[in-house]
């Protein structure tokens, strides 16, 4: 063995234990499917023998497999001790006595700014209430595990472990810059985005999609697509550079940039699902009253930030 495999490969592991499958793996860890094989993958070639028997559909689970699932369950109840224990301690280190640190993580893509500034606010009338940011999350094993109270996702967790608060669609359209338009032809019709490099989201999020539509008409972006994968605010920057057509970006983030004419619609009516933009925590956590008024603090704001534009 070449190395000593992660956690996060242990995890997904364990998932593919209880559900019998990677797909339904995946959708409890809240990651895509490919993450999920690909984990499984590196697990195996670390280890060096197979975990999964893949002659048959579903691939099944070797001797092996069952042979280390004992121990694996024992890693990750050492790790969500330890977790558990660190929080306690950082807690106990953050100040005087009573103070309450609720960290949250919140996405660029949600108008980041408007979110910190409001829960500082809130913070300044609660003296002991502190806040701890965290950049955003792909998963929900953070959340689950205790490492994150409260975050805010662009999809609706799928785990018996989270509580979540249904916040807001944010949808999407067809974006091009006049810096673009300048370099290359607009499309006409739907199929022309083949010809085209595209802007899109980070593929291992659990909202990432490659299906357009219009009306009843559907449109798949191909797996070859040309294409930049970031956040919204990475995706809004390539774009202003002329760099291609962003297909994730919400019409409220773009407000300035619409109003100048420096960004502009195309194949008006063609847009990518919303995200289903939801407010979770930890199951059990949301009938704490810190946190659950935290969390519509966090719900209110991010509305505001990022709406139906």
């Amino acid at each position: 063995m070449n190395k000593a495999p992660s956690l996060r490969a242990w995890r997904i592991f364990c998932a593919v234990a209880r559900s019998g499958n990677i797909s339904d793996a995946a959708a409890a860890e809240g990651i895509p499917v490919s993450a999920a094989s690909r984990a499984i993958s590196e697990l195996e070639r670390d280890l060096g023998f197979a975990l999964l028997d893949r002659r048959t559909r579903p691939a099944g689970l070797t001797k092996d497999f069952e042979k280390l699932l004992p121990l694996a369950k024992r890693l990750l109840r050492a790790e969500s001790a330890l977790l558990q224990t660190a929080a306690s301690i950082r807690e106990e280190a953050k100040g005087e006595a009573g103070t309450r640190v609720v960290r949250v993580s919140i996405p660029v893509d949600a108008n980041r700014t408007r979110v910190l500034v409001d829960l500082l606010r809130y913070a300044r009338h609660h003296p002991k209430l502190k806040f701890e940011f965290t950049s955003e999350l792909i998963g929900t094993h953070e959340v689950e595990q205790g490492g994150i109270d409260i975050a805010l996702f662009g999809f609706r967790p799928d785990s018996p472990r989270i509580f979540s608060l249904p916040s807001f669609e944010a949808p999407a359209c067809l974006f091009a810059s006049r810096a673009y338009a300048k370099q290359h032809p607009l499309p006409k019709k739907i199929g022309d985005l083949q010809k085209c490099r595209l802007i899109m989201g980070n593929p291992e999020r659990p909202s990432f999609s490659r299906k357009l539509s219009r009306g009843d008409d559907t449109w798949y972006i191909p797996r070859g697509q040309d294409a930049f994968h970031g956040d919204w605010e990475a995706c809004r920057l390539m774009l202003l550079a002329g760099e291609g057509i962003a297909v994730d970006l919400n019409p409220a983030y773009m407000q300035p940039e619409i109003r100048s004419g420096e960004v502009f619609q195309v194949l008006p009516g063609w847009h990518r699902a919303p995200w289903q933009m939801t407010v979770s925590c930890r199951k059990g956590l949301e009938t704490d009253p810190v946190i659950r008024a935290v969390m519509e603090v966090v719900r209110e704001s991010a509305s505001r930030g990022i709406g139906k534009g």
